[in-house]
């Protein structure tokens, strides 16, 4: 898991050689250059990667601007944790199985087929 501080980081680390990223977490209001605008870039030399934008503003103009940039996927916050697992699962090659996780709040569990 690779996290960065901003858009142009995001842009830099996605489109670099020596990487192999599976799938992308896009927050839309990130400094510098924003997830949309990030995306759009990082489509033009990662055509086939997953890019899940994630947002707090779930409107409709939102969730259009980042379809319109390359994004497979729209999640508005908060981020349910079974819908993110769900979301990132239909993307990724299995893994082996989910083991869950708990701490004082959150129970994160092997994901149930999305029905939605």
């Amino acid at each position: 898991m690779l996290w960065v501080k901003n858009g142009l980081d995001a842009i830099e680390i996605c489109c670099s050689e020596d990487q192999n990223i599976d799938l992308v977490l896009m927050d839309v209001l990130i400094p510098f250059v924003n997830g949309s605008e990030a995306t759009r870039e990082i489509r033009k030399y990662c055509k086939e990667l997953p890019i899940i934008a994630i947002s707090a503003y779930d409107t409709f103009d939102n969730r259009e601007r980042c379809f319109l940039a390359g994004c497979n996927e729209f999640i508005s916050k908060p981020v349910l944790p079974q819908k993110l697992l769900e979301t990132m699962a239909s993307y990724l090659e299995p893994m082996g199985e989910l083991k869950p996780i708990k701490n004082e709040n959150v129970v994160v569990e092997k994901p149930k087929p999305f029905k939605g």
